[in-house]
């Protein structure tokens, strides 16, 4: 160690200087209170205060705002397209709407229910005795009351009381041309079972038609066929015969099929039905064992007399 007053050294411990005799905590004395006269040190400058960071507040709200938009939407949503409402009132609406569709389901039905009725009374009050064979008119009304209907009968009726209507004009798609024979559309109205209408082209003449006009418009009850040419038995079996034909009366059309017999077919039209013009249309044929010409024997159209 060192005298505190000289700076002489010293043994650790010794409490005055060999040299100058100071004592050593007086000298520790003097050199404080010097110390303590001496110019106080410096301040040290204030360290600048850390800002908080505002980041740190904004990230929060923004998930706040975040959720609670995520959580709003479908209700604004729902209430700008008009959905809004509560639950049960939303069930209400749906109920609603379910007994009124189902009203309306029950009232078509009703309805349906009525009309199929009504159509079975009417054909249960106008059928009379009809074969069973295939004889069912497919029946593909335009203008015709939904009412009408033509079927075949089994057997002749009794047409007292009626008359054949009047024919001004006929007219076919094609007869075939023979040079002693006459063969045109009128051969089938001429009330002569031996002569008749044959068609003239290639094959059994399927879509060929005859047509006539009437004098004026008649309330046609009864349509009559002979069927293939009835000349004799070898021209019966040896041409083609109608099977199948499609009868339009003005703008109402039937279809009928007819036995494979060599007999006079009468159909019964209910209610009768007006009309200036009938057409026929070959549709089917039974083939004949010689020729493939489809032959129409007689036709006849008839209406009650006075109507």
């Amino acid at each position: 160690m060192f005298c505190k007053n000289c700076g002489t050294p010293m043994t650790d411990g010794a409490k005055f200087c060999p040299k100058c005799g100071a004592r050593q905590e007086a000298a520790d004395q003097g050199r404080m209170e010097q110390a303590s006269t001496a110019a106080p040190s410096p301040k040290k400058p204030d360290k600048p205060k850390k800002k908080f960071p505002i980041w740190l507040l904004i990230i929060p709200i923004c998930l706040v705002i975040g959720i609670l938009a995520a959580f709003m939407a479908p209700k604004v949503l729902d209430t700008i397209s008009g959905k809004g409402g509560t639950e049960t009132e939303i069930a209400k609406d749906e109920d609603k709407n379910w007994d009124s569709g189902k009203k309306e389901d029950d009232q078509q039905e009703k309805k349906e229910e009525t009309e199929a009725s009504e159509t079975e009374t009417s054909a249960e009050e106008t059928t009379p005795t009809q074969t069973e064979e295939e004889t069912t008119a497919a029946q593909t009304t335009a203008a015709a009351p939904e009412t009408t209907s033509a079927w075949l009968l089994d057997g002749s009726p009794d047409l007292t009381g009626y008359a054949r209507v009047g024919i001004i004009q006929s007219g076919s798609t094609s007869n075939i041309e023979q040079e002693n024979n006459q063969n045109g559309p009128e051969m089938a109205v001429d009330g002569d079972e031996v002569t008749s209408w044959q068609e003239g082209v290639e094959g059994p003449g399927i879509g060929e038609t005859i047509y006539y006009k009437l004098d004026q418009e008649q309330p046609i009850t009864y349509l009559t066929f002979k069927l293939g040419n009835w000349r004799n038995d070898k021209y019966f079996y040896g041409n083609n015969r109608p099977r199948t034909l499609t009868i339009t009366l003005d703008d109402y059309s039937f279809q009928i099929t007819f036995p494979a017999e060599q007999r006079e077919y009468v159909v019964q039209v209910d209610p009768p039905y007006p009309a200036s013009y009938i057409e026929y249309r070959i549709d089917d044929v039974y083939k004949g064992s010689s020729y493939d010409d489809t032959c129409i024997a007689e036709l006849g159209m008839y209406c009650k007399v006075g109507e």
